[in-house]
């Protein structure tokens, strides 16, 4: 094993560095030095937009819309932002099978920033909402669906419940 380093420099700066402490890509943290892996399928499989502070998975520095922060500083979060210019766009973590977007939960900016959980990827739509926490009232059902509310108990599995398409509690 032979020890040594290699500093790859562009037009930017500082771009890539191999040393003994590992490998540092954009060590001068110049805005137009980003990063990109490529896999067999994805020419955009990770992107670092390092002028904009962003994370892409699966798409191009330019196409990202949001911040995708994961951090280990003693509090463990993961905290997904709405990045666009106006700063008025959703929030939005949506849970999908086979591409189908199935849940989401987010912040629905057009809604006075109120934390929602909904079917499908639109937080908007209030047939989709199932759970809404406001500042002053926590909504179920908002979008007036046929869905029910059930609160177990620890020997009672229907120890509560909403009727939503007959309108009664039992």
């Amino acid at each position: 094993e032979t020890a040594f380093g290699t500093i790859i420099g562009s037009v930017n700066d500082e771009a890539f560095r191999v040393a003994s402490g590992g490998v540092i890509l954009n060590e001068d943290g110049h805005a137009a030095n980003d990063f990109r892996v490529e896999s067999s399928g994805e020419a955009n499989m990770l992107v670092v937009d390092s002028g904009n502070n962003e994370v892409g998975i699966g798409v191009a520095a330019d196409s990202i819309e949001g911040r995708l922060h994961i951090s280990d500083d003693g509090h463990c979060y993961t905290a997904i932002e709405s990045a666009d210019a106006g700063g008025t766009g959703d929030a939005v973590l949506s849970y999908r099978t086979h591409g189908a977007a199935q849940w989401a939960i987010g912040v629905d900016h057009s809604d006075y920033n109120v934390l929602k959980i909904t079917t499908g990827s639109d937080l908007s739509t209030a047939a989709n909402s199932r759970l809404e926490f406001r500042p002053a009232v926590t909504i179920f059902n908002n979008g007036a669906q046929a869905v029910d509310f059930r609160v177990e108990g620890a020997n009672d599995a229907s120890l509560l419940i909403v009727d939503a398409s007959t309108d009664t509690i039992g």
